[in-house]
Order: structure tokens, then sequence, then C-alpha cells
């Protein structure tokens, strides 16, 4: 049942983003990118957790991050990234959170659209007041996004994201339970300076 309304979030968020690459590029203007940038954002996220140590369920909370960096050439970013996924649910926090060196390449010159890599670290962590469940990973993150436009220098981005942490220990109050690899999707609306 979880992963029907996860198809139906990504359903209406790939709806969402055709819609705006339907409206003219030059109805909106080019955002000039040059210098630093920043972005902050929130939306929803789903966490996952595959290995021999787990069920494998899909949970919904909510997620966010933000970025900064600069321009390499004007379709051409490069940065850092902190990510992150929450969820409180009968007693149990579900804090999950990444930080990563990233890259952002807009491949047309008028369109607004964004491809998105990175590499960094990935912490999982599920507690109550007694126990901690937890794992550390090297991770990777593939995004997109779009940009839309709201005044000279500033957009509302809306993106999704994919953080995937490569196989690794997962851990109870610091004894090996099995190896863990975790993923995070995110969809969310961002607020953006170039």
């Amino acid at each position: 049942m979880q992963m029907l309304s996860v198809r139906k979030a990504v359903i209406a968020q790939v709806g969402m983003l055709g819609l705006l690459l339907a409206a003219p590029a030059a109805a909106q203007g080019n955002i000039k990118h040059d210098g630093f940038y920043f972005g902050a954002g929130l939306g929803i996220g789903w966490a996952k957790y595959n290995g021999d140590a787990t069920d494998g369920t899909t949970e919904s909370g909510l997620s966010g991050g933000i970025r900064l960096g600069g321009h390499v050439k004007p379709n051409w970013l490069i940065g850092a990234e902190s990510n992150g996924w929450y969820k409180s649910d009968d007693g149990l926090a579900f804090v999950w959170g990444s930080l990563m060196a990233t890259t952002y390449v807009y491949p047309g010159k008028s369109l607004p659209l964004y491809l998105k890599g990175g590499l960094g670290y990935m912490h999982t962590s599920i507690s109550d007041d007694f126990d901690d469940v937890s794992s550390s990973h090297f991770a990777f993150q593939l995004g997109t996004g779009y940009d839309l436009k709201i005044a000279t220098g500033s957009a509302i981005t809306f993106y999704f994201n994919w953080i995937k942490g490569i196989s690794g220990s997962l851990e109870l109050n610091g004894d090996h339970l099995g190896d863990v690899s975790p993923s995070i999707m995110q969809l969310g609306a961002a607020f953006s300076l170039y």
C-alpha cells in the first residue's frame, strides 16, 4: 500500500514537471548563472533499507536540504549539499542525512532544467529512548530539477533527488545486525539564489 502512494507522488511530480517544461522558456526569461549560488528546500521523502538485516519497507516522511557553491560556467555549477529525511512514529525517531560534493549541469541554453550528480557520506539512525539502530555509508546522488524564475537571480526550484548508500554495517547500539544499503528519494520545492 505504501508503494502505491510513492507511485502516485512520483507521477504527480513528473506531471507537474511536464507542465513546467511545456511553458515557453522565453516567457520566463533566462536565469543568469554566475558567481555564488544558494538554495534551501522542503518536500516529501521516502527512505528504505535494502539488505539482509531488514524487510525492505519504504517509509515516507519530511525531507529537505540546503545547497551552496559556485558557477564554473553559466551552465555548470559545483558545490556542496546536505539533504535530510525525518519521521517520528510510535516513539521512534527516523533521522537520515547526507553530505555531498555535487555538480549541476544545465544541458540547454534557454531551458532552466538541470541534471545533478554527487558523491559523499550518508548516515542513518532509527532511535527511541533506549536503543539506536544506525549505519554510515559512502553514498552517491542523482537528481534533476527545474528553475521557475521569480525575479532576477532567484527562482523556485522543483526537484527530484535519489540518494543511495553503498552497502555497510547496520548496528544496534554498536552491535552488528547485518549489511544494508539505504536509499532516500526526495520530491520538493526550493528557494534558489543565483
